[in-house]
């Protein structure tokens, strides 16, 4: 979590943010979690390389499936405000809200630390087979 997998220079000089996910894509296109990461990445290298990202590239390998995501100035502004929401919780002291889904704990980084709202305790999961 957190680093790149890949940066892709073309002849042209273009960077693209490549990533391996061991999940699969949802009806044939990115997770909308996997686009925001990629976005992350692109503003990441354009502000690194002074460069404009275009497009990055997933690779789903349990289906088999590399992915073209284009990076869209929409896409960068849904990452900013990402970040301006995670600040006004930082300042606020405000915790996230929590959405229980085993299928998606099972992969967290975070599971060790996450609140349940339902019981009022954090989850433990010590082993989920």
């Amino acid at each position: 979590m957190g680093r790149i997998d890949y940066i892709l220079i073309t002849k042209f000089n273009e960077y693209i943010p490549a990533d391996m996910k061991w999940s699969e894509p949802e009806y044939g296109l990115a997770q909308k979690q996997h686009r925001m990461q990629m976005a992350t990445y692109s503003l990441l290298i354009e502000e690194s390389y002074k460069t404009i990202v275009k497009r990055a590239v997933i690779y789903y390998s349990r289906a088999g499936k590399t992915i073209i995501v284009p990076i869209t100035d929409s896409l960068k502004s849904q990452v900013a405000d990402a970040i301006d929401k995670i600040y006004r919780m930082i300042r606020s002291e405000e915790e996230p809200k929590v959405r229980i889904s085993l299928k998606r704990c099972v992969n967290c980084n975070y599971m060790s630390y996450c609140k349940s709202r339902s019981v009022g305790k954090t989850l433990r999961f010590e082993r989920i087979i």
